[in-house]
C-alpha cells in the first residue's frame, strides 16, 4: 500500500473502494444535513420552550419542512454504499452485527419512528398546540438519529476490533464501548453541522434572509473548530499500523485534500461572519470545501478499514464477486436510475418556476 488510493489494489478491490467511496460522500452530505439540522431544530425548540420567544428561526423553518424528505433521500444514498460495503468487508460488518444482536436490530425501527417524528414535527397542529409538544416531538426525533448515528460508530469500530470478538460473545454484551468511539462519533456530529449549514444557506438564498450570514457563519465556523480538535483526539486514540497508513503515499494526499477543504470552508464563512450576508462565491466556496473534506474523511476513514483487514484474504473475495458477472446489470440500472433521477428534479424545477411566476390573488 505504497501508492496513492486506490492504485496499487487488484482492479476488483480499487473498483469497489473508489464506488464505496463516491457513493458513501453523496450519503454523507444528506447525512449531515440530518443529523445536524435534527440537532438545531431540537435545541431551537428548546430555546423557544424556555424563553416563551414567538418569533421563528428562518434556519429552523427551512430545515422543519426539508427534513422528512432529506432523511428519505439519504437512506436511499446509503443503499449504495451499503452494498459495496457488504462486498469489501462482508466477514468484519456481518461478524459486528451479529455479536451487536438486538442492539443492531433496533436501529431500523429507531430510524422509523425518527421519520414519522420529523413528519410530526412539521405539521400544522403542532403550530397551534403547545410548545411543549414540538420540543419533545423535535428532540425525540434528533435522539433517535442519534442513535442510529452511534450505532453505526459502534458497529464500525467493533467490525475493526476483532481481538475483542471472543470475549464480546462470550460475555454475552449487547454494546461496545471502545477509547476512540466517543471522539470519533464527535468528529461526525460536529462536522455536520457546517456541511448542513451550507445546503441550509443555498435554502434561505432569495428568502429575505441574509441577515442571516453572521448567525449560519458561526455555526459552521465552530462546528468545523471543534470537529478539528475531536479528529486530532481520535487520531491519538487508533492503532499504530493505521496512523502510519494514514501518513503514508496512500491516504496522505487525501488528507491534505480534506485539509483544503476544511480551509475553503473557513476562508467561505469568516467572509461572510463579516459580510453577515449570504453570497453565491462564498457559498460556492464552502460547498466546494465540505465535499473536498468528506472526500478525503472517506478515504482516510476506509484506510484505518484496510489496515486492521486481511487483505489477500479480503483480495480473493473481491475477486469472487467480480467473478459473478453482475457488472452489466448494475451500470445499466445506475444510467436509469441516473436518468430518472435527473427527470424528477427538472419536473419539479419546472413546477417551481411555474409556481413562482403565478400571479398572486
Amino acid at each position: 500500500m505504497e501508492t496513492l488510493f486506490p492504485f496499487g489494489f487488484p482492479l476488483p478491490t480499487a473498483f469497489y473502494t473508489a464506488l464505496y467511496v463516491l457513493t458513501w460522500t453523496v450519503h454523507a452530505l444528506l447525512m449531515c444535513y440530518v443529523l445536524a439540522g435534527g440537532a438545531y431544530l431540537a435545541g431551537w425548540a428548546l430555546i423557544r420552550l424556555r424563553s416563551g420567544a414567538g418569533r421563528e428561526d428562518p434556519l429552523a423553518a427551512v430545515l422543519r419542512d426539508w427534513l422528512p424528505a432529506a432523511l428519505g433521500a439519504a437512506i436511499t444514498a446509503g443503499v449504495a454504499p451499503l452494498l459495496f460495503l457488504q462486498i469489501l468487508h462482508k466477514e468484519s460488518f456481518y461478524t459486528a452485527n451479529l455479536l451487536l444482536l438486538h442492539r443492531w436490530m433496533a436501529v431500523v425501527p429507531v430510524l422509523i419512528v425518527g421519520f414519522y417524528l420529523l413528519y410530526i414535527a412539521k405539521s400544522k397542529r403542532l403550530d397551534i398546540g403547545s410548545a411543549g409538544a414540538r420540543a419533545a416531538t423535535t428532540v425525540l426525533a434528533f435522539l433517535s438519529l442519534l442513535f442510529v448515528a452511534y450505532s453505526w460508530t459502534e458497529n464500525h469500530l467493533l467490525a475493526l476490533d476483532r481481538a475483542a470478538w471472543t470475549d464480546f460473545y462470550a460475555s454475552h454484551r449487547l454494546a461496545y464501548f471502545d477509547h476512540a468511539l466517543l471522539p470519533r462519533a464527535a468528529v461526525w456530529l460536529f462536522l455536520a453541522f457546517p456541511v448542513m449549514v451550507t445546503l441550509t444557506a443555498w435554502q434561505l438564498r432569495g428568502k429575505r434572509a441574509d441577515h442571516l450570514g453572521g448567525w449560519v457563519a458561526f455555526l459552521a465556523l465552530a462546528g468545523l473548530a471543534i470537529a478539528t480538535l475531536c479528529a486530532f483526539a481520535y487520531h491519538r486514540s487508533i492503532p499504530e499500523p493505521a496512523r502510519q497508513l494514514l501518513a503514508g503515499p496512500m491516504a496522505r494526499p487525501y488528507l491534505v485534500i480534506a485539509g483544503i477543504g476544511v480551509l475553503l470552508q473557513i476562508g467561505a464563512w469568516a467572509w461572510q461572519w463579516q459580510a453577515r450576508r449570504l453570497a453565491t462565491a462564498a457559498l460556492a466556496s464552502a460547498t466546494i470545501g465540505a465535499v473536498l473534506t468528506l472526500l478525503g474523511a472517506a478515504v482516510a476513514r476506509e484506510a484505518i478499514r484496510l489496515a486492521a483487514t486481511d487483505l489477500p484474504r479480503a483480495f480473493a473475495a473481491h475477486e469472487r464477486a467480480w467473478e459473478v458477472g453482475g457488472m452489466p446489470v448494475f451500470l445499466i440500472f445506475l444510467l436509469i436510475g441516473g436518468a430518472l433521477i435527473t427527470w424528477c428534479i427538472s419536473i419539479a424545477r419546472r413546477g417551481l418556476r411555474g409556481t413562482a411566476t403565478q400571479p398572486r390573488r
